[in-house]
């Protein structure tokens, strides 16, 4: 029966479908069911103890080959009573029964020097003989099918190659054979795929935009709010679809932080970006003295304690943002003293920016920590 193989065109993937077609006439045995069959009937046996549960295809090649005159059956190592009575000390090995005489074959794993070793006690089956060259004829040939084509070319193939089993015998095998490196000859060629799969980045969600004076007020702004980030965007240029430079890389740096610590269901400061075009952005750049709408400002806010704080580190990695949070939870730091009421009058948010007396400071720095601990 022709089969149409619907596989990859690899060689292992060839060679393993084709395995697997190969009929087992190999009986799977152990220890108590063993002696029965080594009586059954009068003809040689050869039995292979292994380690592995599936039987490779080099020797149900063999089994096939000898067919009615050697029968064969596999052991597993485990079964310690078939092992200990054969003595058998490596896996593979093959122990071939003849009559009372026993034997174990110790040489190269291989299908020409396996069946010279069975062939002492019995001879292979012939392999079908070759048919014989008909007369040329004048009339014109006709081209063979395409699916009988394919069909022997895949046999052809398939037999150039080793199996995956058979490297793992060559593997625990005495003596190795080299063979020549000689291409062998498909009718489809069996191409390396040499492109690696492709590594999609782990992209941390982006930050939450606060584009309306109310989002703002409502997450950051309340008397009662606690500490939160605020990346004060710059105003886009004309035609500008995302933001670049240190914008880009301050979202996505704070985004990473943030992503980092939500799978470790710990707790961080929230960040928010906030667009130029929100009108309290205005409001909050010139009560703090920050940079024009052209440029980025990243800020501590903590309306609760009345204080603000401006991102001062020269870049905007993971390592540097983390930095700037263990400031900030430990009070570390210049920090700018807000009003009661930041919208009353934007000129007198900032009280002062001088530092505190030592005493005050310390006792700030302390609070501000535990206060933190308990946010974090």
């Amino acid at each position: 029966m022709i089969e149409d193989y619907q596989g990859p065109r690899e060689a292992k993937a060839i060679v393993e479908a084709v395995s697997d077609k190969i009929t087992n006439h190999v009986k799977k045995l152990k220890a108590d069911t063993l002696a029965a069959w080594v009586e059954e009937g009068t003809r040689p046996k050869a039995i292979l103890f292994t380690e592995k549960a599936a039987t490779a295809p080099l020797v149900k090649a063999l089994a096939v080959d000898f067919l009615g005159a050697i029968d064969f059956a596999q052991v597993r190592n485990k079964e310690a009573a078939a092992v200990h009575k054969y003595e058998v000390e490596k896996f593979p090995t093959i122990v071939l029964l003849q009559s009372d005489n026993i034997s174990k074959y110790d040489g190269e794993i291989s299908k020409a020097a396996l069946t010279t070793f069975l062939s002492q006690a019995a001879s292979p089956n012939p392999d079908p003989a070759p048919k014989q060259a008909k007369a040329k004829s004048s009339s014109t040939k006709k081209p063979k099918s395409a699916s009988a084509s394919a069909s022997s070319a895949f046999s052809k193939a398939s037999k150039d190659h080793k199996s995956a089993d058979f490297e793992d015998y060559l593997d625990h095998a005495s003596t190795r054979v080299l063979e020549d490196d000689v291409p062998s000859d498909s009718p489809l060629p069996i191409v390396e795929n040499k492109q690696k799969p492709m590594v999609v980045p782990d992209v941390a969600p982006p930050l939450p935009t606060l584009e309306a004076s109310s989002d703002l007020r409502a997450r950051c702004l309340q008397a009662d709010s606690s500490h939160c980030v605020l990346i004060m965007l710059p105003a886009k240029a004309d035609g500008e679809a995302d933001y670049a430079g240190d914008a880009a890389d301050a979202l996505s740096g704070f985004a990473a932080v943030e992503e980092k610590y939500n799978k470790r269901k710990a707790n961080i400061f929230p960040a928010y970006a906030v667009p130029s075009e929100n009108e309290d952005a205005s409001v909050i750049r010139q009560a703090l003295n920050l940079n024009s709408e052209t440029a980025l400002d990243v800020i501590v806010l903590n309306m609760k304690k009345g204080w603000a704080k401006k991102y001062t580190k020269s870049g905007f990695d993971v390592k540097s943002i983390e930095s700037f949070m263990d400031d900030v939870r430990f009070g570390e730091g210049t920090k700018h003293r807000l009003a009661a009421d930041i919208f009353a009058d934007a000129s007198s948010i900032v009280e002062s920016t001088a530092p505190q007396s030592t005493e005050a400071s310390s006792n700030e720095a302390a609070t501000e920590a535990a206060a933190a601990h308990d946010e974090l």
